[in-house]
């Protein structure tokens, strides 16, 4: 009898044990991940890593020191609320931004998972700019690339990280073209617009 009471008083040692373990080191990483919001003065607009499917990256100088913005390259029609997520490709140096979103695992600023999530311009400040905009491409074959035919650019080695999601499809139809602005891109048509809809 006496040897059931030491095991059954191991057994619950060793259960308190692993449960105080679980409390300090497991739990706290399952909760949700809260928002951040700042805002600042943008220094550094690097969009290069879109062509291979990475984010734009948008660095800001702020009062807590320099952050950047990481908006995915899959676009704002797949973000949780689009319409408060300014177009990464026309936000210029010195522009006053405001951005909030979650914290990703390289410490970027991430402002597409929740319907809370934002990026605005609230001011633009182009006539001090001093640094020049890079000539814009605008002749040239446009090509589709990517895993899943996902990618309009004007390399024919664009890759991509092989990850599908369903508005991929929607690309198979669609028109990739050069823009308006001279860049190569997929043609907003209704039904391009629809379908990306759909697939969120």
């Amino acid at each position: 009898m006496k040897t059931r009471h030491t095991l059954a008083l191991i057994l619950t040692i060793v259960v308190l044990v692993v449960l105080a373990v679980y409390i300090k080191t497991i739990a706290p990483q399952e909760q949700d991940i809260e928002a951040v919001s700042v805002s600042g003065t943008v220094i550094a607009v690097n969009l290069e890593q879109m062509m291979v499917d990475g984010p734009g990256l948008v660095t800001l100088s702020t009062e807590q020191g320099v952050r950047v913005i990481a908006v995915p390259s899959f676009g704002r029609n797949m973000c949780a609320k689009e319409a408060d997520l300014a177009d990464v490709t026309t936000i210029k140096l010195g522009d006053k931004v405001e951005v909030r979103g979650e914290i990703n695992e390289e410490n970027y600023i991430v402002p597409c998972i929740d319907s809370s999530h934002y990026l605005r311009v609230l001011s633009s400040d182009n006539a001090s700019k001093t640094e020049p905009t890079p000539p814009v491409v605008s002749a040239g074959k446009c090509y589709v690339g990517g895993c899943s035919s996902e990618i309009c650019s004007d390399r024919p080695d664009a890759v991509s990280n092989c990850m599908y999601t369903e508005s991929y499809a929607c690309y198979k139809t669609a028109r990739c073209e050069r823009q308006t602005a001279g860049a190569c891109g997929w043609t907003e048509t209704a039904e391009l617009k629809m379908c990306l809809a759909k697939a969120r």
